[in-house]
């Protein structure tokens, strides 16, 4: 009965195209936080798409050299590299992005991350983080481990841990949120994780309420948020990585 009341299309080009606009909107978001920023870091750059709004400013790191090469073809700076190591040294950039890389770490990798973003970006600077939260969908996607949402980024951050008695990680990056940006659910979400023809047409139909911005103000499955980096100007040189890493 559902699948003959759920009639539209489910065409993959249309639904990549749905995902793509959802992904642009945050990309906004993103450079609307980072805008002011002379030097850019873009850690799980894919193909390219946010260096694209300012190439001469925005250098990129991706672990797949497919993706690397994709944007050097593109003329775009590109390198290899990893977000638990990142490849420059300490405060290099004035600001950092990176979207929807954190939901396939462990936290002990998570807070490595968030470590490395913190030292390479300068004192006062920015990090912009664009996660999935713990929706009903987030094990649609095979690679990710776990959900961060904003309370839990601020525990990783230590922003609301101020006198906890067994603190589970030292040094927490000095990262204070200074806005964030909600990704609303659609009024209507539904889902079929039996029928994957079904399922294309629930997908086709959440998308077309959040083109028409058709949304639950109660619920959001994804935000963008902005950090400033509060580390002391004169700090020393930050401690390596690898002994982040475990």
């Amino acid at each position: 009965m559902i699948k003959k009341l759920i009639t539209f299309p489910t065409n993959s080009r249309k639904l990549l195209r749905g995902s793509f606009q959802l992904r642009e909107r945050e990309y906004r978001w993103a450079w609307e936080f980072l805008s002011d920023c002379t030097r850019i870091l873009d850690v799980g750059c894919g193909t390219g798409t946010f260096l694209k709004k300012a190439p001469e400013r925005i250098v990129g790191i991706d672990l797949n050299p497919e993706n690397v090469a994709y944007c050097q073809a593109a003329k775009l700076d590109a390198r290899p590299g990893s977000a638990l190591k990142i490849p420059f040294p300490d405060n290099t950039f004035e600001g950092l992005l990176c979207s929807h890389v954190m939901q396939v770490f462990h936290p002990d990798q998570a807070i490595c991350f968030l470590r490395e973003a913190s030292r390479v970006v300068k004192p006062g600077g920015v990090v912009v983080l664009s996660n999935l939260t713990d929706s009903a969908r987030f094990f649609q996607h095979p690679e990710v481990v776990k959900p961060y949402p904003p309370d839990a980024l601020w525990s990783l951050c230590n922003q609301i841990r101020i006198g906890a008695t067994s603190p589970m990680y030292a040094a927490p990056p000095p990262l204070v949120q200074e806005a964030i940006r909600l990704r609303y659910a659609p009024l209507l979400d539904i889902q079929s994780r039996t029928d994957p023809v079904l399922e294309g047409r629930c997908q086709s139909l959440r998308l077309l309420q959040l083109r028409f911005w058709i949304v639950n103000p109660f619920s959001y499955d994804a935000y963008t948020v902005k950090l400033r980096n509060q580390k002391a100007a004169d700090a020393p040189p930050a401690q390596s990585a690898a002994a982040y890493s475990g």
